[in-house]
């Protein structure tokens, strides 16, 4: 025997949520690369997000609420993780999470007003998408 295994080969659900968050964090990035904004920027981004790009895979998650309380567990999760730990306590798996959310999460100007740490908020004062709208 090689070893002890991995945590993520040791339980398939496991292994198949973090291929999931994988292809989540591919789509964000997919997504700012057409629209220079993350989903999460607004709740108009976000429900574009959910209906284009991920319309797909929309059984996993039944909402854009789901959607985005997932992608906020990745930024939390992102942001809570030591970067000198990446590759000693990691998987593979979990190592690819996280450099896919460096991409999103870690600027160089933290100022700057286009950066994805904006919270979800309404996209113009019209109302015309609001908070509200997320659970539709």
């Amino acid at each position: 025997m090689d070893g002890p295994s991995k945590p993520s080969h040791s339980h398939p659900n496991l292994e198949a949520k973090k291929r999931e968050d994988i292809q989540v964090l591919k789509d964000m990035i997919e997504y700012y690369e057409h629209n220079d904004v993350y989903p999460l920027s607004g709740v108009c981004d976000l429900k574009d997000f959910y209906e284009g790009l991920f319309g797909e895979r929309i059984h996993i998650y039944p909402s854009p609420k789901h959607l985005d309380d997932r992608i906020h567990e990745l930024e939390t999760k992102f942001l809570i993780t030591d970067a000198h730990v990446v590759g000693d306590m990691m998987d593979a798996l979990d190592i690819q999470i996280f450099n896919l959310s460096k991409k999103i999460w870690k600027h160089e100007d933290e100022t700057d007003p286009s950066s994805p740490h904006l919270s979800i908020s309404s996209a113009d004062s019209s109302g015309a998408c609001s908070t509200t709208e997320l659970d539709g």
